[in-house]
């Protein structure tokens, strides 16, 4: 009885055991199959009365050596369950360390790596549970969708690592503001978005907005406390704009793009007309690319004027674009839209191509400048793209001045000294355009060798008005002075913009004071008298 009761005892051994695997994995099956088979080994073994009578068997029939053959039986047994028993820990071991990688590979599925927030799917289900709870309760939540202002800009200048510290700081910011029923995820390179349940009047997130603002203004750049970070906000309201995750992340990624569009630091509800607005932008987009293979995009051309003589020494090619569908499109809306669907390029080589030509009818000491998209310049072969434009329209590279603004200096200096040496190496002048309101430094007009420094229509728009613009308009043009550099002052409209200019110095001059930009076929009417510019005073 008692080997009977050790019998069962094992039977349940390997029941229990076997129960813990999974039976589709073939090392489970196997193991299983050496548990049964030395379990029924051991039995055979242990039972007395069998073992009794082979026994007697082997000694009644000791000239067959079956004693050998029945200890060599139970060896193998006993060496059967030690394996068995060995590899039931293995077993054990793996399906552990195999639980450990899913749970740390779920884990990294639902969060992001650098921040350790989660990521964008892991917040989709977290809204989907809110808004289930929420229409349960009939309560009100928010969906603030985040994108910080400035970044970009940082991780160009001071580089990646400098950009994730940035991040990673300012998500540690926007998390310690949060109460415990709200969640947060980074849904984006430099995108955040927060659930904010439990609302209960519409100025409730408008409050909860700034504070995310102040608490991301607050970061330090490249860790040098030098806090110029800033956030635009879009906000779409659960039941109101949407009862899915999906249609709430669409409405407030739309209210996003409309506070980018107002400019700095904007916070943007959702409303139904929006649609519209993103409709429209898609319909320009479909417009342009039909424009671009038609040639339709069109160079008008502003007088740039020589202020001490009041003469006319070249122009400026700008866009312009009329539809039938939307009339007159301003550049202000297209030249933004052709730069995020990355026909800049195209049309960017397009427009130059025609401006060289237009400008081969002009007088030869007139000089064609031409805006570069930052988009455009950060293209490896942006230099010899130009030069072949140039070959092929027969314009003197010495002719052509191309103006790059300070948002395009940004990223890789060598880069965007190489080809600048290349093109200036060709005899093309380079002008630095809107100086003083972007991220150009002084160590870089000198290793980048500018030819020229344009002066931003907004300090010239407030000579006389404040002191302030008047100090920086002279100190730029005393730089301009020290470095050997040209100047040129945008947006001069009235007289006495003209001798605030003139009196401080200043070489160059364009604005409608001396005329509008105009077509092609217009030039020549401009060019009669000595290249005078007829429009200007008088």
């Amino acid at each position: 009885m008692r080997s009977l009761g050790l019998f069962k005892a094992a039977i349940e051994w390997l029941v229990g055991t076997a129960r813990r695997f999974d039976l589709r994995e073939r090392h489970h099956r196997d193991a299983v199959i050496i548990l049964a088979a030395s379990a029924a080994v051991f039995a055979f073994s242990i039972w007395f009365d069998l073992f009794a009578k082979l026994y007697q068997f082997t000694t009644m029939y000791n000239s067959w050596e079956l004693d050998e053959l029945f200890m060599l039986s139970l060896v193998l047994s006993v060496g059967m369950i030690i394996f068995g028993y060995r590899r039931i820990q293995d077993l054990n071991r793996e399906i552990v360390a195999r639980r450990m990688a899913e749970n740390a590979a779920d884990n990294l599925a639902r969060h992001d790596p650098l921040t350790g927030l989660p990521n964008r799917r892991s917040f989709t289900q977290d809204l989907e549970t809110s808004l289930d709870d929420l229409i349960v309760s009939g309560q009100r939540a928010a969906v603030l969708l985040i994108d910080i202002r400035g970044f970009k800009a940082v991780n160009e200048i001071h580089g990646n690592s400098a950009g994730d510290r940035a991040l990673v700081e300012i998500a540690q910011r926007m998390s310690s503001i949060l109460d415990p029923t709200m969640s947060i995820a980074r849904v984006g390179g430099d995108d955040f978005a927060i659930i904010q349940p439990h609302i209960r009047e519409i100025h409730d997130p408008t409050h909860f907005a700034h504070i995310v603002m102040e608490a991301i203004e607050g970061a330090a750049v490249a860790g040098d406390g030098d806090g110029s970070f800033g956030a635009n906000i879009g906000i779409a309201i659960a039941p109101d704009d949407g009862t899915d995750a999906e249609t709430l992340l669409r409405h407030a990624n739309i209210a996003l793009h409309r506070a980018k569009d107002f400019g700095r630091s904007n916070i943007c509800f959702y409303a139904p007309e929006m649609n519209a607005y993103v409709e429209r932008r898609g319909q320009i987009e479909r417009a342009l690319r039909g424009a671009i293979r038609k040639n339709a995009v069109t160079p008008h051309y502003q007088p740039l004027i020589s202020l001490q003589d009041n003469r006319i020494i070249g122009f400026e090619a700008l866009a312009r674009w009329d539809t039938p569908e939307f009339g007159t499109v301003p550049p202000d809306v297209f030249i933004p839209i052709a730069e995020e669907s990355e026909l800049i390029h195209e049309l960017g080589a397009q427009l130059l191509r025609q401006a060289c030509r237009d400008a081969m009818t002009w007088p030869d000491d007139m000089i064609l400048a031409f805006n570069l998209s930052p988009r455009q310049f950060r293209e490896p072969t942006l230099g010899m793209h130009i030069l072949g434009i140039l070959a092929e329209t027969g314009l003197s590279p010495h002719r052509l001045e191309l103006e790059i603004t300070e948002s395009a200096l940004v990223g890789d200096a060598s880069a965007a000294n190489k080809t600048i040496d290349h093109l200036r190496n060709a005899g093309v002048r380079i002008a630095i355009d809107d100086f003083g309101t972007g991220y150009a430094t002084l160590s870089q007009l000198i290793t980048l060798r500018f030819d020229k420094i344009k002066i931003d229509r907004r300090f010239v728009h407030r000579l006389g008005k404040d002191a302030e613009s008047a100090v920086v308009v002279r100190a730029i043009l005393g730089l301009a002075k020290g470095l050997g550099l040209t100047t040129t002052a945008e947006g001069i409209e009235d007289a006495a913009h003209l001798e605030s200019l003139k009196a401080t110095g200043c070489v160059e001059g364009q604005g409608y004071l001396f005329g509008k930009a105009i077509p092609a076929n217009e030039i020549p009417a401009l060019l009669d008298d000595g290249h005078q510019a007829k429009s200007a005073i008088g």
